[in-house]
């Protein structure tokens, strides 16, 4: 889960009107891919960090959470509060909301994920969105309805009166056919290398 939050009211007159129509002009299934880009950013990382929670043995956890994982910014300030929250409330036997001791919880995770499970976005996000699962409803829909004008505007253009406009409209559905197969992408599985890292 992820919230972003803006004191737009607050910024400066040309930042306040690029960030209204960021967050609030846009598709909903647009903004969507652009936080899944966010949310991969830490995912990778996260996911490996699971693994080496465990201080690189298959089932013991290191003895302390402050030796499984290093915290050196102040922003990692609210993740240490958490831990130490745990560590308060569950006596170091592990998270309140899990039935399992701390030992228990390192068996019990799962083998490590390929890259494209850590990655995948259809399975965990847009099958269940209704705003994702819409547009990729549409984003299909469009890309055959494309290659069908493909084969149409080819067919016309074999005609001596009507070629210009039928390799125009070919070349156009064409185009539309590589937006639609690259949006039908992003909807299914994030990008590797994480954007940052690239």
């Amino acid at each position: 889960m992820v919230r972003v939050v803006f004191e737009v009211a607050k910024l400066p007159i040309p930042l306040k009107w690029i960030l209204t129509y960021a967050f609030t002009k846009q598709p909903l299934w647009w903004t969507h891919l652009g936080t899944h880009k966010i949310l991969e950013d830490d995912n990778i990382f996260l996911h490996a960090q699971g693994h080496t929670y465990r201080a690189g043995h298959a089932t013991e956890l290191a003895p302390h959470w402050s030796k499984r994982v290093y915290l050196p910014n102040r922003s990692d300030g609210m993740v240490a509060a958490f831990h130490k929250w745990v560590e308060r409330y569950t006596a170091g036997e592990g998270a309140p909301w899990s039935p399992l001791g701390a030992g228990e919880v390192a068996r019990a995770l799962p083998a490590r994920a390929s890259q494209a499970e850590v990655l995948e976005r259809y399975e965990s996000h847009v099958k269940h969105c209704a705003a994702c699962s819409g547009a990729l409803a549409n984003i299909r829909r469009t890309h055959r309805f494309a290659e069908v004008a493909v084969v149409i505007g080819l067919l016309s253009a074999a005609l001596q009166h009507a070629r210009t406009a039928g390799l125009v409209v070919a070349a156009i559905s064409f185009a539309a056919t590589r937006v639609c197969a690259v949006l039908d992408a992003k909807m299914r599985i994030g990008m590797y290398p994480p954007p940052r890292n690239a």
